[in-house]
């Protein structure tokens, strides 16, 4: 399900923050000289026309708010609240962490906490014709806050969704865990989907190096920071994945790997299925350091002798 992101600018900080990067968007080129290569490229992929609304969230109290980005999902909408009014709106497309580029790009901000948890949007606009007492109705229903920042995944949100003609058809319904009820091609647009949004994400977390390595080791990929070599099994679901396939070798490896091994799934992945199958979207749920507990392992096949 598409969340929504409540994002108040009521204060001095975050209505400049929403006039300068958002509203008036950002050069790539500007930042290239801060940015990994990969997220250049990543960047420069996504948004192909070379500037784009960039939204940031500080850590927060006990990285409260720091918690909250690490939900946020591409195709996620943020809506943008002052003084109780929606007054702007912008789809999710990617996020990564970086304390310089926040500081480069808000560098007279008042509040003392970096804005480093960073976000890019497909666009920014402004609400302008909109029925205020259909969207009254709705956030007092679904006792949506205007003057916090937080996420909203529940039947009023997608009826706010609704109301600004932002509600995406919903996928068929599937399977609980991966891959089930797909071609052999729609598993592997699922896979390669999930891999993608995995590299976004530990991009975000300050990994530099990241190689897809499933082709030839018994995980996926394999990240590297300053100060840490991480191994990540990466699994892609169009249903809840309320559980994951592992095959033994998967089990064996991360059992020996751990701590420094880490499990990625993406759920409710949306399969498009046109002259082309593509994947979007999809719900994030990153564990790291990954202990397996064995008692949760459950086997589905048996070898039968003849």
């Amino acid at each position: 399900m598409v969340k929504i992101i409540i994002v108040p600018v009521d204060g001095i900080d975050e209505f400049l923050m929403l006039e300068k990067t958002v509203i008036s968007e950002v050069n790539l080129k500007s930042i290239e000289p801060m940015l990994f290569i990969k997220l250049y490229e990543l960047l420069n992929e996504i948004h192909k026309t070379g500037s784009f609304p960039i939204w940031g969230v500080p850590s927060g109290e006990k990285s409260s708010e720091a918690n909250k980005w690490s939900r946020i999902s591409q195709n996620d909408v943020l809506f943008f609240a002052k003084q109780n009014r929606l007054i702007g709106l912008g789809r999710v497309r990617t996020k990564f962490q970086s304390q310089n580029i926040a500081q480069i790009l808000w560098p007279e901000l008042t509040n003392s906490s970096n804005r480093q948890y960073l976000l890019t949007l497909e666009s920014y606009n402004k609400i302008e014709e909109v029925n205020y007492a259909s969207v009254d109705t709705i956030c007092r229903k679904g006792k949506f806050e205007l003057d916090t920042f937080h996420i909203i995944d529940n039947q009023y949100s997608l009826e706010l969704l609704r109301e600004f003609g932002l509600d995406k058809v919903e996928s068929e319904p599937t399977s609980t865990s991966q891959g089930f009820g797909l071609t052999a091609i729609e598993k592997k647009v699922v896979e390669m989907h999930a891999v993608r949004l995995a590299i976004d994400h530990l991009l975000s977390l300050g990994y530099s190096e990241i190689e897809d390595v499933g082709e030839k080791e018994s995980f996926d990929i394999l990240a590297k920071s300053s100060d840490k070599h991480l191994s990540v099994e990466v699994k892609g679901s169009t249903g809840s994945a309320k559980s994951v396939i592992l095959t033994n070798n998967e089990v064996n490896f991360q059992i020996e790997a751990y701590p420094m091994n880490g499990l990625f799934i993406v759920s409710n992945i949306e399969l498009i299925r046109g002259e082309q199958i593509s994947a979007q979207g999809g719900d994030i749920k990153f564990i790291s350091p990954w202990l397996i507990d064995e008692n949760e392992l459950k086997p589905i096949s048996f070898e039968y002798r003849v």
